[in-house]
């Protein structure tokens, strides 16, 4: 079912020249959450929200394999947007991030990064590269690696007073 909508979603949302950010359907409440952005101002405005709920009324009443009581919210993903995937990592090269660790900073990883640090499992940091396993970021003019398994959350860190 899942895989069902994301194709779905995937389709209505490029037709609108908009692409589809992250999407979750949640089995047991049958909501569909879509997040899409403009791929020219990486958000989303409330028209854009409205013309792909719209676009979806033809599906609801046709496609067969959907569930009756399907609650669509479409969205942007917001300014401290969850990134989730290699695509989400690419896009934000060259911004401040915010992540939660699931183990801490080794002494192997940076023997540079502060000792007095290295027990902190939440980091603000710009980064600079990705790679299929790993990220490189920079904190406080320190570069390190961290895999992609040692990443538990990460999000988009907004500067708003830029």
């Amino acid at each position: 079912m899942e895989q069902k909508f994301f194709e779905l979603s995937l389709k209505v949302v490029s037709e609108l020249s908009l692409e589809l950010y992250d999407m979750e359907w949640i089995t047991g409440s049958g909501d569909l959450r879509l997040y899409i952005m403009d791929p020219k101002t990486k958000t989303a405005n409330l028209d854009d929200c409205v013309r792909v709920d719209r676009a979806f009324t033809p599906y609801f009443e046709s496609e067969t394999w959907m569930p009756e009581n399907v609650t669509l919210e479409v969205s942007s993903p917001g300014l401290f947007r969850e990134l989730k995937n290699l695509a989400h990592f690419e896009s934000a090269v060259g911004e401040e991030v915010a992540l939660v660790l699931n183990k801490t900073i080794s002494e192997e990883q940076s023997a540079e990064f502060p000792k007095s640090q290295r027990n902190n499992l939440k980091l603000k940091a710009k980064l600079l590269e990705i790679d299929t396993n790993k990220i490189k970021i920079e904190i406080k003019d320190i570069k390190l690696e961290i895999p992609f398994d040692q990443i538990k959350k990460a999000n988009l860190e907004t500067n708003l007073s830029k």
